[in-house]
């Protein structure tokens, strides 16, 4: 039987800064004679120099450097005055300050109990929404290539390790070369 090796995928890590605002609450205009709107109103707008938020995702969040537990995300993202981040987990439970933010997790910015945005992490190669790269993300991606398991919205793009659109074999590899310490998927 012919052995399988899997390619080497070499991946540079880069570092960028976004911002994203999606205003959501606003208030309307003052007293009467036509008064204008406040222009103080809360948005759901956060800032990383770590991480990468683009519309309704964040990525960014690498396991191998720690970069995705909840307490890693809250110190390094910027959020509005008078808001908080909350995490919750694919499974619909609050993430402790302690616990790794998976794929399909919800970071919310939360004021007064309502949330004003909310964005979807993203975890290359965590296809199961557990926050680490293993075997079981490996199992799960290949029988996703293989149209035997289907995956969410959120998985589908953590499928797509090597980021050049299309979820395949290659992918699979990366992912098994991740997980036998060959190379670090970029997140």
């Amino acid at each position: 039987m012919p052995t399988l090796t899997a390619p080497v995928v070499t991946t540079l890590p880069t570092e960028t800064t976004t911002t994203t605002t999606i205003p959501t609450t606003t208030s309307p205009g003052g007293g009467g004679g036509g008064g204008g709107g406040d222009s103080d109103a809360l948005t759901g707008s956060i800032a990383s120099t770590v991480y990468s938020i683009s519309g309704s995702r964040i990525t960014g969040l690498d396991p191998v450097s720690k970069l995705n537990t909840v307490a890693s995300l809250t110190s390094k993202v910027t959020v509005p005055t008078g808001t908080t981040l909350q995490v919750i987990s694919p499974a619909g439970k609050t993430l402790s300050t302690s616990a790794p933010i998976g794929t399909g997790s919800k970071v919310s910015v939360v004021a007064n109990g309502q949330t004003l945005a909310s964005y979807t992490a993203i975890v290359y190669g965590d296809v199961n929404g557990d926050g680490s790269i293993n075997i079981t993300d490996v199992a799960t991606l290949f029988k996703y290539v293989r149209n035997k398991q289907t995956l969410g919205a959120p998985s589908q793009v953590a499928a797509d390790t090597d980021r050049n659109t299309k979820v395949n074999i290659t992918d699979v590899a990366t992912a098994f070369s991740h997980v036998r310490n060959k190379l670090i998927i970029n997140q």
